[in-house]
């Protein structure tokens, strides 16, 4: 078997070596592993001067394709090669993996780089979708005080019950006083006015699309489980394409 790589990481080569003893990959004379995210056009490689068309122009029936949003362009001629095709953006159970590695990745940055104890910190985290309700979960069970933003009036009276603080996103200027760090987990514009906060609160973006206004420090971590734990990044990679070749698709997300 014939693992072809587009992305160079240690991501990338722990999920090759997995993949290299998997006895249900090994049906497949090659794979091609593209990168995560496949693409950020829709056209080109994402990290590589090669066209999405171009890296799977050779792919037939003995071909698994493996990547991240895959257009369907690319899928409809990956289907027309007779090419298998593994987009495991639709795997939940590769995102909630993915997800949990990012949320500690992003409490190891501040972990590493603060000069005080995690109870000692005022944390708010911006957006609760999968990343958001993991980070904020370590972080509370850490000691730290925390603060969800989110649009979803309903949640925020359910985490009110909780005993959980909360207000509304976007942030509003007034909603960061007392705060250490805000982790923005959503990928739209993260405050309601287009002024920098003020104050030295530290700003660690963890999506990607976020809109910042001008002149805001941000500190920016995407692919943050490729940089925190890549061997681990790897693994679950290749054990969502296992899932994928033993039930036959994934369903939708």
């Amino acid at each position: 078997m014939l693992i072809k790589v587009y992305e160079n990481s240690l991501r990338a080569e722990s999920c090759k070596n997995y993949l290299a003893s998997s006895r249900l990959a090994a049906r497949f004379s090659e794979v091609i592993l593209l990168p995560i995210p496949s693409t950020r056009d829709g056209v080109t490689v994402n990290g590589a001067d090669v066209s999405l068309l171009d890296a799977v122009s050779y792919a037939d029936e003995d071909t698994l394709v493996i990547g991240y949003g895959i257009p369907g362009e690319v899928s409809e001629v990956l289907s027309s090669f007779g090419a298998t095709e593994c987009d495991v953006s639709r795997d939940e159970g590769f995102l909630s993996a993915n997800a949990e590695l990012t949320a500690l990745g992003a409490i190891s940055v501040m972990l590493e780089s603060e000069k005080k104890a995690p109870r000692d910190i005022s944390v708010g985290v911006a957006g609760y979708g999968r990343i958001g309700r993991i980070l904020a979960d370590r972080l509370m069970y850490l000691g730290s005080h925390v603060r969800i933003f989110t649009t979803r009036e309903p949640l925020r009276l359910e985490l009110a019950s909780l005993g959980i603080d909360s207000a509304p996103f976007p942030v509003r200027l007034s909603d960061l006083s007392g705060m250490d760090i805000l982790f923005n987990t959503a990928p739209a514009a993260v405050f309601d006015e287009n002024v920098p906060p003020d104050g030295d609160i530290r700003i660690i973006d963890l999506a990607s699309g976020a809109v910042f206004p001008e002149g805001v420090a941000v500190e920016r971590y995407p692919s943050l489980p490729a940089r925190a734990f890549p061997i681990s990044a790897g693994r679950i990679l290749a054990e969502s394409v296992e899932r994928f070749l033993l039930l036959g698709d994934f369903g939708e997300v």
